[in-house]
């Protein structure tokens, strides 16, 4: 893994200087080992949505996950992850769809990841993004997204109470403190816009 050469595959993008042997390392730590204890992985199909350049899914192949759907809006990305599949020798257990969450298409699946992107599917897109995963996973979710209850979310301007505003005065507050090339203006969900996964059976761990 060391001597894999990404740079060309990422160009410009903030990822270019990744070191991919600790990168693998931690999603394996923090989601595939957990993951484990619920679920038989080598048995088990992965769909990893929105993929990136695939860290997940890979972290979860490395550890001995049976196979890894890869779902990805940004075909560039997405052609860059099949490239690095095949540089790690992985591509044959891998699939890859350029859809958003909201559209996806694809059959059930033992586990549905999505890390860190609902708060950026749009308001609107967020109660069909949460259908996906409920109607898409058979046995677990992997779900990482920030707590729109937290007065202060560090994943975009880290202001306190500024995504409980208004869009424009969020955007006049990040600018009035010099933060404005922060907001991005995320929708954060809170633990009750999750209710339908609890409907379907699944419950927080």
């Amino acid at each position: 893994l060391v001597m894999l050469d990404l740079k060309p595959l990422l160009g410009e993008s903030f990822y270019r200087d990744l070191n991919v042997e600790l990168t693998l390392d931690y999603m394996r730590r923090r989601f595939v080992a957990p993951l484990r204890s619920y679920v038989d992985i080598g048995r088990a199909t992965l769909a990893d949505c929105a993929a990136g350049y695939g860290w997940l899914s890979f972290a979860y192949l490395q550890a001995g996950g049976c196979r890894a759907i890869l779902i990805e809006p940004d075909a560039e990305r997405l052609r860059a992850a099949a490239r690095i599949a095949e540089m790690l020798g992985y591509a044959d257990r891998c699939e890859f769809h350029c859809q958003y969450m909201q559209d996806v298409n694809i059959g059930p699946v033992d586990i549905f990841a999505s890390i860190e992107t609902l708060e950026h599917v749009g308001r609107a897109n967020i109660p069909a993004c949460i259908e996906t995963m409920a109607s898409k996973a058979l046995k677990a979710i992997v779900l990482t997204t920030p707590n729109r209850w937290f007065p202060c979310i560090s994943h975009d301007t880290g202001l306190p109470f500024a995504h409980w505003m208004p869009l424009r005065w969020r955007t006049l507050y990040a600018r009035a403190v010099g933060r404005g090339d922060r907001e991005m203006t995320n929708s954060f969900v809170s633990p009750l816009d999750l209710r339908p996964l609890v409907k379907r059976g699944f419950r927080p761990v």
